[in-house]
């Protein structure tokens, strides 16, 4: 019995990598080509982990976060049958998408309840943001506006393997917390030379660092400093106890932002001071957001249906920029045009289980605190923030890395935290702490 619940165990940890890797390589599997066939294997990853866990007589697991994601999906599915969309098609796309971001976050729960699980998924992750960032800085630079250097992209902002510069900022607004946090972790073969650890370690999370810069993101960048500001708050009560570990983390910061100027912030510092840069300018962004909540006013219940942004807009658009809006770069605006106060609910109900998941992040006790759930914490809510000015989750790639993150952030916050004991103590309590990922300690 307990091989088997080992194997499934790991099953479902490939399974919740590897599809949003992959989606992620795939050009973000924004494609039909791409995102059918990433739904398709979603789809199957599950059935056979169900399948495999009745015949092995696993019981499954359920997480209160749960419920808002199984209501959201239920409304948009009740939105097409019972035909309160206008456009069914287009609304059926974005349930085959939504589905295979449910079975992700599925397999996800139940994968990371296992901390050794937690710990490969960070190394796994920590390695693909330096191979993506490392790939993206040589694309930018030598590609000529192609993609792997065979696909033209021209037509749009290339950077990595998206066709959209923010797309790629998203994706490594959700790798980089994960990537800084294993940097930063020193395994106890490695404590005489903390520092020769860290800046080994530390060269992936640099390169992702300095890709974000040459994406040119402002969306990306705001995000990061987001991330950076609640990072410190959920670390807090042990920075402010330890000297030395706010020591560390400054130091580790500065390095990081040190390194990235190599990539050259000129661009980047360019695009700040300007509110158009080939591309929708932040003004006709606010005003589309805008036309989103008439949109809710003449449907206010039950919205215009699941993903049919695009088909409505175009009743209701009251200026015009020469672009073609495809989205309305606020997924938030979007989702109550389209879905309405029901759907709305759900919506609001899983960002404050986020928000109280990451109160009783910052509570726990420094010893049993998990560095890699937390980061992996901080890059939701990061890329949740960056959603208020992108699109991010119409990229299917960075929607199923980011349920797959929120798996590992929520899959274990529901066991009772260990108090210290007298038992452990000193070498024994830091040998503890850095088996779980966590900060140095003193």
């Amino acid at each position: 019995m307990e091989s088997r619940r080992k194997f499934w165990s790991l099953y479902a940890l490939s399974a919740s990598l590897a599809l949003p890797l992959l989606a992620v390589l795939w050009f973000g599997a924004t494609s039909v080509a791409a995102w059918s066939w990433v739904a398709v294997a979603s789809f199957a990853a599950l059935a056979v982990f169900l399948l495999g866990a009745a015949w092995a007589g696993i019981r499954l697991p359920w997480h209160p976060i749960l419920w808002p994601v199984a209501a959201f999906g239920a409304w948009a599915w009740a939105q097409y049958w019972l035909r309160l969309t206008a456009y069914r098609a287009a609304t059926l796309d974005g349930l085959i998408q939504l589905t295979a971001c449910a079975c992700v976050f599925y397999l996800a729960i139940y994968a990371f309840r296992d901390e050794r699980n937690v710990k490969r998924a960070g190394a796994v992750l920590w390695v693909f943001s330096g191979v993506l960032g490392a790939e993206a800085l040589a694309q930018f630079f030598l590609a000529g506006g192609h993609i792997y250097w065979y696909r033209d992209a021209r037509y749009g902002t290339p950077v990595g393997p998206f066709v959209y510069h923010n797309h790629f900022a998203g994706c490594m607004d959700l790798l980089l917390p994960v990537s800084i946090a294993v940097a930063m972790r020193v395994r106890h073969r490695h404590r005489d030379q903390p520092w020769l650890a860290r800046v080994r370690r530390g060269i992936f999370p640099a390169l992702a660092l300095a890709s974000v810069v040459v994406a040119q993101s402002r969306g990306g960048l705001f995000a990061l400093i987001f991330e950076g500001g609640l990072a410190v708050l959920l670390f807090w009560p042990r920075l402010r106890r330890d000297a030395r570990a706010r020591k560390h983390a400054a130091a580790a910061a500065a390095a990081l932002v040190a390194f990235s100027l190599l990539a050259g912030w000129g661009p980047l510092i360019h695009r700040l001071t300007r509110l158009e840069y080939h591309e929708a300018s932040a003004l006709d962004r606010a005003r589309v957001a805008a036309t989103c909540l008439t949109i809710w006013r003449d449907h206010p219940w039950t919205g215009t249906g699941f993903n049919t942004f695009v088909q409505v807009y175009p009743q209701y658009q009251s200026f015009d920029s020469g672009l073609d809006w495809n989205a309305a770069h606020n997924e938030y605006a979007q989702m109550l045009a389209e879905t309405g106060i029901i759907g709305a609910v759900p919506v609001v109900a899983f960002l404050l289980l986020l928000a109280l998941l990451g109160v009783r992040m910052s509570r726990r006790h420094p010893s049993s605190l998990h560095a890699l759930q937390t980061a992996a914490l901080v890059g939701a809510a990061g890329f949740l923030f960056h959603s208020t000015g992108d699109f991010l989750f119409h990229s299917l790639g960075d929607a199923l890395l980011f349920f797959a993150l929120a798996g590992i952030a929520f899959a274990q916050s529901n066991r009772p935290q260990e108090s210290p004991t007298p038992a452990v103590a000193g070498a024994d309590r830091r040998a503890a702490h850095y088996a779980l990922g966590g900060l140095p300690t003193s």
